[in-house]
């Protein structure tokens, strides 16, 4: 089967639920008493499109433009089965590249070959569009209604 790759934040969780954090995901590594993540919630018309491309076999690949120590609120969510997947990539510790410079790295570290990409679910519109340009096949969940 084909693999789908989720983006993390904004994608499958809220990021407006970040309220804590006034700053950049660089300024909340230097500054981890400012990030309080504990009002996440999923958004769950993605998280359905996840759930079912999941359920008939496709490979479900996470990637994070948030440390795993940052995350630690969201793995919960993991966890508990609420969203299922097989790999989940996180930025590492002290990287403080942008968002898409962070996801481009990761989607290569994941070896992911694009013929074998079904699509990319993301709410970065650079992102999206280096993605397109390598051929691969793009949702952006902040402009589609996948309900």
């Amino acid at each position: 089967m084909a693999i789908a790759v989720f983006g993390l934040y904004g994608a499958l969780v809220d990021r407006r639920r970040r309220l804590e954090c006034s700053g950049p995901m660089d300024t909340a590594d230097q500054h981890p008493e400012r990030a309080h993540y504990a009002q996440e919630e999923i958004i769950l018309h993605v998280l359905e499109v996840l759930r079912a491309l999941h359920s008939v076999g496709h490979r479900i690949v996470i990637l994070s433009d948030r440390t795993e120590r940052l995350g630690e609120s969201t793995k919960d969510h993991f966890k508990d089965g609420t969203i299922p997947y097989h790999e989940i990539f996180w930025r590492a510790e002290g990287d403080e590249r942008s968002e898409e410079i962070v996801k481009r790295d990761l989607f290569t570290l994941a070896a992911l070959p694009s013929a074998n990409v079904l699509a990319v679910f993301d709410d970065s519109p650079p992102l999206l569009d280096y993605m397109r340009k390598q051929g691969v096949a793009c949702v952006d969940v902040c402009a589609t209604n996948l309900a």
